[in-house]
């Protein structure tokens, strides 16, 4: 069972108190009963997994609100832009994924502390660079989370190298999901220290820095790579990305996402994308790939598409090329 809420009011404490089972909980404690805190909120909350939790950090003890959930939470997305939490004390012994957005260095250390077999660890959509700072600057500890996994981040206005140690720092990281501003050498260097258990790479360039130099860095360094994602190419060729000799092992990647304009492969360029009629010709098989029967919109340059599907019989396990949200699957043999 699920429960939603924006607003306190007293039907929600009662609710949450007559339904001990309750794994997920969505909510914010901005609207307050009374313009306070209820402490006790989550008291009878005896299975709860998952946790989505604004707050302003005022006018309460989170200490209080959080302990009887601690041992059970496995999920837990928490923001506080403002004022600061008081979690310190606190053990959250089973969570394994953590989304954090705090306003105060102190309680993202205290959290990332109190989670020690944390496997996920990132940043809303909506995360600020101060969150982003701080919790780069607890991973550099060294000591913090020695089982992450997975690592999502946006780094902006981040300097490279503070970024770039504490990837070096790490060992075990399997998805990196990292929004960049700059993508240089430094952090691909950085990135190859993973190169043996990195599986998942998803990299979104947000400023105007060249993003393949880059990319050909990580891929002709990193073999365990399946899935790839790249998003906003802007006026780069992709010619380079698309070949296997670029690749450390290209038979292991299996999906493939690129997007942005004009994707220049062999120079041509891919055009603006049209709605796709149901009896469109491009429905069917190309070199044996056939778009989604979910897609909205097609690519009509066939010839672009041939040189696309061209390049990737040098991929022996590649089963998905999505370009710019249009999804091609690798026809099986009959």
């Amino acid at each position: 069972m699920s429960w939603f809420y924006d607003q306190w009011e007293i039907h929600d404490f009662e609710f949450l108190n007559k339904n001990s089972g309750l794994k997920f909980l969505r909510g914010t404690d901005w609207f307050r009963f009374s313009g306070v805190l209820y402490n006790d909120a989550f008291s009878n909350l005896k299975q709860l997994e998952n946790l989505r939790y604004m707050t302003n950090g005022d006018g309460g003890s989170h200490q209080q609100l959080f302990q009887p959930i601690s041992a059970t939470l496995k999920s837990l997305h928490l923001m506080c832009h403002r004022g600061s939490l008081d979690l310190h004390g606190l053990v959250f012994p089973n969570m394994t994924e953590l989304e954090i957005d705090l306003s105060d260095p102190h309680d993202t250390m205290n959290i990332l502390q109190a989670c020690p077999q944390l496997e996920s660890l990132g940043l809303p959509s909506s995360g600020t660079e101060r969150a982003v700072n701080h919790l780069i600057q607890a991973l550099n500890s060294g000591t913090l989370c020695p089982t992450l996994k997975i690592l999502k981040l946006k780094v902006k206005s981040l300097q490279t190298e503070d970024f770039a140690r504490m990837i070096e720092s790490r060992s075990g990281l399997e998805t990196l999901h990292l929004e960049l501003q700059s993508a240089g050498v430094r952090v691909a260097i950085a990135i190859n220290h993973q190169a043996s258990s990195l599986t998942h790479l998803r990299i979104r360039r947000t400023g105007n820095d060249s993003i393949m130099p880059f990319m050909l860095a990580v891929v002709g360094s990193c073999g365990q790579l399946k899935d790839v994602m790249v998003d906003e190419v802007r006026a780069e060729a992709i010619d380079g990305l698309m070949s296997k000799d670029s690749w450390m092992n290209p038979d292991g990647l299996e999906n493939l996402t690129l997007s942005g304009t004009p994707l220049s492969l062999c120079g041509e360029e891919l055009t603006k994308l049209v709605e796709k009629p149901a009896s469109d010709p491009l429905r069917l098989p190309i070199d044996g790939w056939k778009i989604s029967s979910q897609a909205k919109k097609v690519i009509r340059d066939k010839s672009y598409l041939t040189t696309l599907f061209q390049f990737a019989q040098g991929f022996g396990r590649l089963r998905a090329i999505t370009i710019n949200d249009v999804v091609y699957h690798k026809v099986s043999a009959q």
